[in-house]
């Protein structure tokens, strides 16, 4: 939710991960670079790179349940929303 002035904007909650996404992916991104600089032979470079490719696949799989969250927790809202309508409703 962002305020300005006595005005609210409610976001979706999945654009309200965005910062964090941005910053894992940075982060995996910096270890796939650093990875191909750090070690000198070619073993330690393979190894190097393959973790930075597990770290990417991690991450993906982050962003994944991230985006998988954020929908269910708008699906919660929206049936609790209907709840207490329907309850407002009968009183």
């Amino acid at each position: 939710m962002i305020e300005m002035g006595s005005m609210q904007l409610h976001l979706p909650i999945w654009l309200e991960q965005i910062p964090f996404l941005f910053f894992v992916v940075w982060v995996a991104f910096l270890s796939f670079k650093l990875a191909a600089f750090m070690p000198r032979s070619q073993a330690q470079q393979k190894n190097a790179i393959d973790l930075a490719n597990k770290g990417i696949e991690l991450t993906q799989e982050c962003i994944e349940k991230n985006v998988r969250l954020a929908s269910a927790q708008e699906e919660t809202n929206r049936l609790l929303s209907e709840l207490i309508a329907t309850l407002k409703s009968k009183q």
